[in-house]
């Protein structure tokens, strides 16, 4: 069902074709990761927008109260830009080096197919989001030390759903957005400090929906944009 997308296309008078992504948890990731992958084709538009929005109803209390979530459920929506050089529309802010996907409960899989030639060690942060329940911690933390093994304890694990409570479409691309601020303003993160000239360029944004499939994106958000065109150049207001 495209109703969404197409009211949204409708009301601010978009062009093109438009799609929905019904993935739940980590539906906004899913639609960056599936906007990269379009805009890797350089004749299908110069710019492509996705979108992760959430509306709060009397389901996700309910679900909350039955599960016993750790984090209260959110609404809200969140919005990036991609597009080629090309485009000199809008400064790009940073690069898609990596996408993977899996299906669910497979994030492992998911993250080294993103990382690709990139090993775990280059990695300056880790963004996600996710429900909060005893499941989900458990499977977040068990992906990462698989990942990272004893050098877990050096890589920034930042969870946003403890500062924004849980948004299931949208949350994972705040966390996306979150990323984009660190690396474009150095923030100070265990131990990245823009005064000391610390910056953090290669991150990973990812997702486990548990039931519909798992999602990571690699990106490279330092100053160096003149290395070609790869995945897509991510920008945004």
């Amino acid at each position: 069902m495209n109703a969404s997308m197409g009211l949204a296309s409708e009301t601010l008078f978009l062009k093109g074709p438009s799609s929905t992504i019904t993935a739940g948890e980590g539906a906004g990731l899913f639609a960056a990761a599936y906007a990269c992958m379009l805009a890797a084709d350089k004749d299908r538009a110069d710019a492509i927008v996705a979108v992760g929005a959430d509306e709060l109803g009397k389901i996700p209390f309910y679900m909350y109260l039955l599960e016993e979530h750790k984090y209260v459920p959110a609404e809200g929506a969140a919005c990036i830009i991609l597009g080629g050089t090309e485009t000199g529309r809008r400064r790009p802010v940073a690069e898609v080096e990596g996408i993977g996907i899996a299906g669910p409960k497979l994030l492992a899989r998911a993250i080294t197919t993103s990382l690709k030639g990139t090993g775990p060690e280059e990695v300056d942060a880790v963004f996600y989001s996710h429900y909060g329940n005893a499941k989900m911690e458990e499977l977040y933390n068990h992906t990462f030390s698989k990942i990272w093994g004893d050098s877990l304890t050096t890589v920034p694990l930042i969870n946003i759903t403890g500062h924004m409570g849980y948004a299931e479409a949208s949350g994972s691309l705040f966390a996306l957005l979150l990323a984009l601020e660190a690396g474009k303003k150095g923030f100070s993160i265990k131990g990245f400090n823009p005064e000391n000239g610390s910056r953090i360029n290669k991150v990973l944004i990812v997702s486990d929906s548990y039931t519909s499939g798992s999602c990571s994106l690699l990106l490279d958000t330092g100053n160096d944009q003149e290395k070609g065109y790869k995945k897509g150049l991510l920008s945004y207001a």
